[in-house]
């Protein structure tokens, strides 16, 4: 019994030897196990939105989250242009939920939580702004200043009515329409917008409608707006349909880029004595002759004599009188005229039989061939009521008549341009 005892208490010593040996053994081998760490608290930062345009209002809002404790102290700090410089910082006990409006930069937002053992967790969230296009600053208006005249009385105020379409959009379509009573008129129209002055005389028998053009205007205008007074001798739509067929394209020369009117001695088939010379040459400067198709410009000192022939090609901006003997008909002339691609006339040629000039005479052929130089190119005499006439071959006299010289101030009236519509000179459409 006693041996048995002895035997057991034998054994447990030595299991307890062996588990001592293990654990010693692990202990060498892998260490005793690390102490515990307490661990730090997480930040959790939102701005909503969190982009936009200025001014963005945001809600802000700092929670957080700890593993092994409890957060004690929550603090927000915003930085106003992302710079380094805090505008306002929020610290308390709870979580954060705010509201705010930014309006100039980015924006930075710092957060953190500190627990009960003092550690912390930080987070930062950012808010990005772009700032609102700006609205286009209106561009100052623009005036368009000006004064009715007649074409017939140069630099004489009218009254009347003046109208400006004033199209903003650019699309042909007038938004507006501006009056005046003529005479100085200002209108203020919007920048960079198309504009079309229309103007009419009301006193004595009225007159057409002038209109005037202004595309995209970005500056000041001024205008004078000469407008063309009812005729006497026929009905408006009478006088203008004749002007459109004796001028359809509204030629005309740039008078201030003329040379020379060269009166050949010598052509190819024929010769002018010195005499008849003499006659071409007072036809074209007396001013109640050939000078009234210009305007009463004077040509004299345009005149060129020459003892001999043409030479070819023809002179720019010149006007030739030449002998021809071959040309059909009793005491005929004929015109040719060149004109640019702008309806600019700048080289004339007249042949005039030299067998039809004669002294003591009208000598209507040339009065009728100088009013094709400078007037009507692209048609031919028109009888009008009363005798009166567009470049009537003048059995009763050389001088040209009402309707020519009517004609003349019209094609030459310098507001007039080359080829411009003639329903912009002589309008019959309503307002």
């Amino acid at each position: 019994m006693v041996k048995h005892l002895i035997n057991k208490l034998k054994t447990k010593a030595g299991n307890v030897f062996r588990k001592a040996v293990f654990l010693g053994t692990t202990f060498l081998l892998f260490g005793c196990p690390d102490p515990y760490i307490p661990q730090s608290p997480r930040a959790i930062v939102y701005a909503n939105p969190n982009s936009g345009e200025a001014p963005l209002e945001s809600r802000i809002t700092l929670n957080g989250e700890d593993p092994d404790g409890d957060i004690a102290e929550y603090k927000l700090e915003i930085d106003e242009g992302a710079n380094g410089s805090v505008e306002e910082t929020i610290v308390q006990s709870t979580p954060i939920d705010i509201t705010r409006t930014f309006s100039d930069g980015n924006v930075k937002i710092y957060g953190q939580c500190t627990d009960s053992t003092g550690l912390r967790g930080a987070k930062n969230a950012y808010i990005t702004l772009s700032q609102p296009t700006p609205e286009p600053t209106p561009l100052p208006a623009k005036h368009i200043t000006g004064r009715l005249e007649s074409n017939e009385e140069d630099g004489v105020l009218k009254s009347g009515e003046v109208r400006a379409y004033v199209d903003t959009n650019n699309d042909g379509i007038a938004e507006d329409v501006l009056y005046d009573d003529g005479e100085n008129f200002d209108f203020l129209v919007p920048y960079n917008s198309d504009v079309k002055i229309k103007g009419k005389i009301n006193g004595g028998l009225g007159s057409y409608v002038r209109t005037v053009s202004f595309e995209d205007v970005i500056e000041n205008k001024d205008v004078t707006v000469r407008a063309v007074p009812y005729p006497t001798f026929c009905t408006p739509e009478e006088f203008r349909q004749h002007m459109y067929e004796i001028n359809c394209t509204n030629s005309k020369w740039d008078l201030d880029n003329l040379y020379k009117i060269k009166i050949f001695k010598h052509g190819n088939d024929g010769e002018f004595n010195d005499t008849q010379v003499t006659l071409i040459s007072n036809k074209f400067k007396d001013a109640n002759d050939i000078e009234k198709f210009v305007d009463g410009k004077e040509l004299d000192s345009y005149i060129e004599v020459v003892d001999g022939i043409p030479p070819e090609p023809w002179e720019d901006n010149c006007i030739y009188v030449v002998p021809n003997n071959n040309i059909p008909g009793d005491n005929a002339g004929v015109t040719y005229r060149q004109k640019t691609t702008n309806k600019v006339v700048y080289k004339v040629r007249i042949e005039i039989d030299p067998a039809g000039i004669i002294p003591d005479t009208s000598n209507t052929v040339i009065t009728h061939e100088g009013g094709h130089a400078f007037n009507a190119f692209d048609g031919e005499a028109i009888i009008l009521e009363d005798g009166d006439t567009i470049l009537k071959a003048y059995p009763n006299g050389a001088v040209p008549k009402i309707a020519d010289e009517k004609a003349a101030k019209v094609v030459y009236e310098n507001t007039y341009n080359a080829g411009e519509s003639w329903n912009n000179i002589l309008g019959m459409e309503s307002w």
